[in-house]
Parts: structure tokens; sequence; C-alpha cells
């Protein structure tokens, strides 16, 4: 996320990133409440990922990009993807 905004394309990812990652992290929420987390845990647990991701878009901005910095994140979400 951080890579597109630094190429200028960085709001319709970020619109695309959202729309995945609500519906996501609301099953994701569910799940764990299923599985006997309490809510309090249920939500920090889910904190804990989302610093991940903040870390990341502030780690992905601190990089210089390129169109090789494209290739290996959209290899990434390839990789993800197909996993």
């Amino acid at each position: 996320l951080g890579v597109t905004f630094a190429q200028g394309s960085g709001i319709p990812t970020a619109v695309a990133v959202f729309v995945h990652e609500v519906p996501h992290n609301l099953a994701d929420f569910a799940l764990l409440l299923q599985n006997g987390l309490s809510k309090r845990t249920a939500l920090l647990a889910q904190f804990g990922t989302s610093v991940g991701a903040i870390v990341g878009c502030l780690l992905g901005l601190s990089i210089p990009s390129g169109p090789r910095m494209h290739a290996f994140v959209g290899g990434g979400f390839i990789y993800v993807a197909a996993a």
C-alpha cells in the first residue's frame, strides 16, 4: 500500500484493500469468538494484526519505489492469492 501511494495510485488501492479487509476482519473476529476467545482477547488479536499492517505500510513508504518494486509487491499478492 505504501509503495502504491509513493507511485501515485494509492487511493484506488486503499479503497480496494479497505473493501477486502473489512469483511475479512469481521470474519476473523467471528472465528476467534467461535473458538472460545473472549471479546477482549479477540479485539487485541485483531489490533495486533492491524498494527502489523501499518508498520508494513510505513516500511513500504520508506523504501525507494520503482518498476521492480511494483513487480515484487504484485508477486507477493499473487503468491498470497494462490496459497
